[in-house]
């Protein structure tokens, strides 16, 4: 209606007026075409997420095909730069043509560019160097996210303005956000030809004793690597310059903070150590396991302030010395114990990221798990997955459960794992509202076993908390490692007979909204790079698990596929 008023009035307007209203009308209907582009767009994304079926109609998307990319991401641009950045994302059929665009207006005016959060990965493309001076401009762009600011330590990255700014970003976050990257800091030292990694490192650990901790247990964990044909550990390439760093920390600590350093890690080595005292035991019985483990954590003193590294926010007041438990291992001795812990005053006040002591009481009973001679740094990985998933469902308001527990890597083969809270068996699993927990935990570590490709899934590595939630455990076998050798996947999940009968059948009316979920998911994933280092064949199988290329229309159907293929595949193995 607004553009037929105008033409009438550009009728009778006089000829120097009407050639200024001719480019207002342009741009009036440019500006139009756009906003219906995008209110399309976000019509179909709501159509489909409200119905996944296949048959549903290709309306809303027919129609990009015709679409102008280059002139609509212009206007785009005029209009507002981060509605331009955003663009890629809505439309993934159409991004490679819309970034080129992007990068093109990005470069020439950088300093519109900065100021979008959206606008800081477009930028850095392979072959920085050519854009050296449009990349000065990083050095007052605006704070993004740590993930992504971890991510452009990546040796493809390799520029300094890029590196500034990366840490730039991860001194502005508070530094127990920063906890959650350490492993992939630590590998980062292996082309930190410049520096810049260890000066973070040495800064970060001046500032903060429990990253200062976090950090040497993560470098001691990488100080040597399996050679699996000649079944024997070398020394990695990393490992003089961890030796460095580790000593520049020790060295620099004052002598409050050494006395603290001194304490914990003689706590932690006392409580692991008993793993190693119980070697002669292997072969003798679980009571006189025991009895061996109990014995010695009442030789063990609780010091000042002690914790737990996977606990860091709380502090240990006391062991529980009759909780000892040997677990099962043919050559190996782990083993779990309970210890009575009590959150710091920081964590009274807030909770940490995953929630714990948010309205609990101020002192809880903590199990873990401590291995010696396994490699923890494979569940480390898997977990730091895990929790992102997490945090992105719960930022989008998805009703799924995901529960990653810690896992710490310490040393070379050695590690502690949080036991999961209030877990128990199958048969103890009740009705109703256990069988909607069952399906929102389910729905989303569907997802996460069809993303990492986690493998060996049975009763050993398969738990259930007291309100019904499956919870997994165990990341041995990931990505492309596989029991055997056997790389091949009979289906994309587990979804056997008995999770069909947990939810009710296939008439029930949970199964609908359990692959509802799955699809919301893959879709919130589509643009989650996570970083792997397993290789480029395994980055290009992980990353052609997204489905990166689709639209949510293909994506629900696609994801569609995986759930009929998983229903009853005759190919997979029955839980045990």
């Amino acid at each position: 209606v607004s553009l037929e008023k105008a033409n009438t009035l550009f009728t009778i307007l006089p000829s120097r007026v009407s050639s200024h209203f001719t480019s207002f009308k342009k741009n009036f209907s440019e500006t139009k075409n756009l906003i219906l582009l995008l209110l399309e767009n976000e019509l179909g994304r709501y159509s489909i997420w409200s119905d996944v079926t296949p048959e549903k109609s290709n309306e809303f998307y027919n129609a990009l095909k015709d679409v102008k990319w280059k002139e609509v991401v212009r206007v785009a641009w005029v209009v507002d730069p981060q509605v331009a950045f955003n663009m890629p994302r809505r439309f993934l059929g159409y991004s490679d043509v819309i970034e080129i665009e992007l990068n093109e207006l990005a470069l020439r005016n950088p300093l519109l560019a900065i100021k979008n959060v959206s606008a800081i990965t477009p930028l850095l493309k392979p072959g920085l160097d050519k854009y050296g001076n449009e990349l000065r401009f990083l050095l007052y762009a605006t704070e993004t996210s740590p993930i992504a600011a971890i991510g452009y330590l990546n040796p493809r990255f390799n520029h300094p303005w890029v590196l500034q700014y990366a840490f730039w970003v991860l001194e502005y976050h508070p530094v127990d956000q920063v906890f959650f990257y350490i492993p992939q800091i630590v590998q980062a030292l292996r082309h930190d030809m410049a520096g810049y990694v260890e000066h973070f490192i040495l800064k970060t650990a001046k500032i903060s004793q429990h990253f200062a901790h976090q950090i040497i247990w993560n470098m001691k964990a990488n100080m040597f690597i399996v050679v699996k044909e000649k079944k024997h550990e070398e020394p990695d390439p990393l490992k003089p310059k961890l030796d460095k760093i580790i000593d520049q920390i020790t060295s620099a600590l004052s002598s409050e903070d050494r006395e603290f350093y001194e304490r914990e890690f003689k706590f932690f080595a006392e409580v692991t150590g008993i793993s190693g005292k119980l070697k002669p035991y292997i072969q003798k019985s679980k009571e006189e396991k025991k009895k061996k483990i109990d014995e010695e954590m009442r030789n063990i003193k609780v010091e000042v302030g002690v914790y737990l590294p996977s606990n860091p926010e709380s502090i240990v007041v006391d062991i529980d010395v009759d909780s000892g438990r040997p677990l099962q291992s043919h050559a190996k001795a782990p083993f779990m114990a309970t210890f009575k812990i009590k959150a710091d005053k920081e964590s009274e006040k807030k909770s940490d990221d995953f929630g714990r002591f948010d309205d609990a009481p101020k002192t809880a009973w903590q199990s873990s798990i401590f291995k010696v001679g396994d490699d923890c740094r494979q569940d480390v990985l898997a977990l730091q997955m895990i929790s992102i998933f997490k945090s992105i469902t719960e930022k989008s308001g998805l009703d799924v459960y995901l529960y990653p527990n810690r896992v710490v890597a310490t040393d070379c083969g050695c590690g502690v794992i949080e036991v999961i809270p209030h877990s128990i068996s199958r048969d103890m699993i009740g009705r109703e509202k256990a069988q909607e927990a069952f399906v929102r935990s389910l729905a989303a570590y569907s997802v996460v076993l069809y993303l990492i490709s986690i493998k060996d899934r049975h009763n050993g590595n398969i738990m259930f908390d007291d309100e019904g939630h499956t919870v997994h455990i165990d990341f041995g076998f990931i990505l492309d490692i596989a029991p055997g050798g056997i790389e091949f996947e009979a289906s994309p999940f587990k979804l056997t007979t008995e999770f069909i009968t947990l939810m009710g059948g296939d008439t029930s009316t949970t199964y609908s909204p359990f692959a509802d979920e799955i699809v919301q998911m893959v879709a919130l994933m589509l643009k989650s790079g996570l970083p792997c280092f397993k290789g480029e064949s395994t980055l290009k199988k992980l990353r052609g698990k997204f489905q990166l290329e689709l639209d949510d229309k293909r994506a629900a159907e696609f994801m569609m596929q995986q759930i009929q293929k998983s229903h009853e595949n005759q190919f997979s193995y029955q839980i045990r």
